[in-house]
């Protein structure tokens, strides 16, 4: 099983994801540790990324290659993972649950959100060492525009408090579909 946890610049998702793979005892994968290796393969992106400018459609689709090859490498050890990254982009989703299907992987999509002020506030109150964005505001401005809209069910996650009541709403809301007639127990 993968879970894919997506949201925006600081809706809080990677805080989720970590502690929903910490929880179930599942791998997480940090998506940002493989953008550190395919945006450090061209010089000119790092300026780009300190500009606030982010990296080209075809730098973003062998991000997702290279993700899919580590995550199926990753599979024969850990077979449940939580994919962390911001998901924003339709094309890339699709060609994740291409991916998913391809190589028979099950998977659900979590979307965390939070208000346009709580994300402000935590972009310009956090600490970024060692992270790709050193200043994330403008990205999260870019993305707030290019965001393409979920075309498939997921399960949405509201994060505008504690982390800990975030992931347990969603533990609750998972153990609901789950009871639910039709769904697997």
């Amino acid at each position: 099983m993968i879970i894919l946890v997506g949201g925006l610049i600081g809706a809080g998702k990677s805080s989720v994801a970590r502690l929903v793979a910490e929880r179930l005892g599942y791998l997480y994968f940090d998506l940002d540790e493989t953008k550190k290796d395919v945006y450090g393969r061209d010089p000119d992106n790092a300026r780009k990324l300190a500009e606030g400018i982010p990296p080209d459609m075809e730098t973003r689709a062998e991000l997702y290659r290279e993700a899919m090859r580590r995550i199926t490498d990753l599979l024969d050890d850990h077979p449940n993972i939580v994919f962390d990254d911001t998901l924003h982009f339709r094309r890339f989703r699709q060609y994740l649950y291409d991916e998913m299907k391809r190589i028979d992987q099950d998977f659900v999509a979590v979307w965390v959100r939070a208000n346009e002020d709580v994300i402000l506030s935590r972009l310009s109150s956090t600490q970024r060492d060692n992270h790709i964005l050193s200043d994330p505001i403008p990205l999260h401005e870019q993305m707030v525009r290019d965001f393409e809209e979920f075309q498939v069910p997921l399960l949405m996650c509201p994060n505008n408090g504690e982390l800990h009541e975030t992931v347990d709403g969603l533990f609750t809301l998972i153990g609901r579909i789950r009871g639910m007639p039709g769904f697997g127990s």
